[in-house]
């Protein structure tokens, strides 16, 4: 193992430098991230989010007031596969989208993970990624912009959720049981217009 950063195996860093060069630009943007929220059961809760590119790679922070995360998206056939740590308590997040869409991802829905509360209970929900609007052209306007733009409270703004976003969070995730084996499968749909 490298001392300055974790290896994947199989290639699976230099495959995602290949995708994102060939199509990260559909994913570079600003974004308000909608989720259930793992502390408050049954609300929902509002995230600012920032996807840029980095060394060939997507750099990828979400915050709001008292939280940030910062770490990376790899883009793997047409998916992200986002990796999040925490700025002060190391908890740590993961998320997986379904594929955007063509010529920019307008909405993303995929699933996230990570602890829920003091307890570090593991916990999952789904989420929608929403584009808010394309990155600005210079990485210090972009940074300010992302840091201005999680001044606000996350449940307060999570309760104003678009309805189609509500209703994509409310149906998204359905539990199939595969009669030979009596396993529950988690099934996340996508959302139309997607591929």
């Amino acid at each position: 193992m490298a001392r300055d950063g974790l290896v994947l195996p199989y290639d699976a860093i230099n495959d995602a430098r290949k995708e994102t060069e060939r199509r990260g630009i559909e994913y570079f943007g600003h974004y308000s991230l909608y989720y259930w929220s793992f502390t408050r059961p049954g609300r929902i809760a509002r995230m600012a989010m920032l996807l840029c590119p980095r060394d060939g790679l997507i750099e990828a922070r979400y915050g709001a007031q008292g939280f940030e995360f910062g770490g990376w998206a790899l883009l793997l056939m047409n998916r992200l596969y986002v990796q999040l740590s925490e700025k002060r308590y190391q908890a740590m997040i993961f998320m997986v989208t379904n594929p955007g869409q063509q010529p920019v991802a307008r909405r993303l829905t995929g699933l996230m993970m990570g602890p829920s509360d003091r307890l570090m209970v593991p916990t999952a929900s789904p989420m929608v990624l929403e584009r808010e609007h394309d990155l600005l052209g210079d990485p210090a306007a972009d940074t300010a912009a992302f840091e201005t733009a999680q001044n606000f409270d996350p449940f307060a703004d999570g309760e104003t959720a678009p309805p189609e976003v509500r209703a994509c969070l409310e149906n998204m995730v359905t539990m199939t049981r595969v009669a030979e084996t009596g396993v529950a499968l988690v099934q996340v749909p996508t959302a139309e217009g997607e591929g």
